[in-house]
């Protein structure tokens, strides 16, 4: 009395200019002949979005066909080590709005900005998680449109060689008779001694909105030392703005500014005597780890002759 109509597929997926990319997938569609919605069920081993892997992609969902809306109860899959798990409602009307909402669990974020081809970090290892994230945008303009609310858990660990632990602590020596490089100095220490020696625990939560990221209350803390980080990332842009406070024993150590692209951000350290000289290399995070300690301290070795 009730018949229905089942269609399974197991083909391949290739996108023209290979974003996407899988050399298996299932797909299921089932319909009942009468109001009910269409039902269908994805899965899929391994899916490459460029080169981006999610493995066992799992979706399930339906299609109503009056309200012109698509329903994905269960979004799951695996990126590297970690997983997520997520909702979603596609409406297909003139408002095309799309509304997101689930976990995330140990993303590795380095991997994941890497693959997808948008920057390749080595000097900070992240990972991190969120439960019940909740996004909302639309089908055309999306990054223009997303907002919405990210709590964030996660971990981070700064990358150190021995022969940088040694440098930093024969650079302590040195700033003695060079006080112009004193903030420089205690935030390389900060670095080192609180932040290289195991992962900190990451804790705060994004705001999203007009495809910009702000956070007033992300911090990263190990033992007692602590940062801050307040600011922006403008996703449309690509830039950030963003002030970090690093802490230690509660008390504010020294401050410096995120500052340029995901791929190739600066860190300027912020001086005690003048907070808008942010453009000399010298007090550059980034460049003096890329440069190497040593060729900062045979500078300084000039410079004190």
């Amino acid at each position: 009395f009730f018949p229905k109509l089942q269609l399974n597929l197991n083909t391949k997926i290739e996108h023209n200019s290979n974003n996407y990319v899988s050399k298996t997938i299932d797909l299921s569609f089932v319909k009942s002949y009468n109001l009910s919605s269409l039902n269908f069920k994805v899965y899929s081993d391994s899916l490459f979005i460029k080169a981006l892997e999610i493995k066992f992609l799992d979706v399930t969902g339906n299609y109503k066909f009056i309200e012109n809306v698509v329903n994905i109860n269960s979004l799951n899959g695996k990126i590297g080590e970690g997983n997520f798990d997520s909702k979603a409602i596609i409406n297909l009307k003139d408002t095309k709005k799309i509304q997101l909402n689930g976990n995330l669990n140990n993303i590795y974020l380095n991997q994941l900005l890497r693959q997808l081809g948008l920057a390749n970090w080595q000097r900070l290892e992240l990972k991190l998680s969120s439960k019940n994230f909740k996004l909302t945008s639309n089908s055309q303009n999306f990054l223009e449109n997303i907002e919405g609310r990210v709590p964030l858990t996660g971990s981070m660990y700064f990358v150190v060689t021995e022969d940088e632990r040694f440098g930093i602590a024969f650079l302590r020596l040195l700033i003695e008779k060079i006080p112009g490089y004193k903030n420089l100095s205690k935030s390389l220490s900060q670095i080192t001694d609180g932040f290289s020696n195991s992962p900190a625990l990451i804790k705060g939560e994004l705001d999203i909105k007009d495809g910009i990221i702000n956070s007033e209350n992300l911090y990263v803390e190990n033992d007692d030392n602590k940062i801050k980080l307040q600011g922006s990332y403008d996703m449309i842009n690509d830039l950030f703005d963003v002030k970090i406070s690093f802490f230690n024993s509660n008390n504010i150590v020294v401050e410096a500014l995120i500052l340029g692209s995901i791929k190739d951000p600066s860190i300027q350290i912020i001086n005690e005597n003048n907070n808008s000289n942010v453009k000399e290399n010298n007090n550059d995070l980034k460049i003096i780890f890329d440069k190497g300690i040593k060729s900062l301290i045979d500078k300084l070795l000039k410079v004190n002759e």
